[in-house]
């Protein structure tokens, strides 16, 4: 079974990466998968980059992943059984 990459996975940023850090991580990686500049390697490389941009690029919307990425990773480990530590329990 695979999972899907979040968008920081695309990006290869922390979470935590602010919007310049998260824009010169884009920036750079589509120099080096744009379907123009390399054309071996297609459009769904820079396809995904554009959406994790997309998904980081407004603070609003920012939110908006990040709430459903924290209710996605909660119910994975809920579902596995997995122990999950919650940063306000501690």
């Amino acid at each position: 079974m695979t999972r899907e990459l979040t968008a920081y996975e695309v990006l290869q940023v922390q979470e935590t990466a602010c919007a310049e850090v998260i824009e010169a991580a884009w920036k750079a990686l589509m120099r080096q998968v744009h379907p123009d500049v390399n054309p071996g390697a297609g459009p769904a490389a820079a396809q995904a980059l554009n959406w994790a941009r997309e998904q980081l690029r407004d603070p609003e919307r920012r939110a908006r992943y990040d709430a459903a990425l924290r209710q996605s990773r909660m119910a994975f480990a809920f579902s596995t059984g997995s122990s999950v530590t919650l940063g306000w329990w501690r």
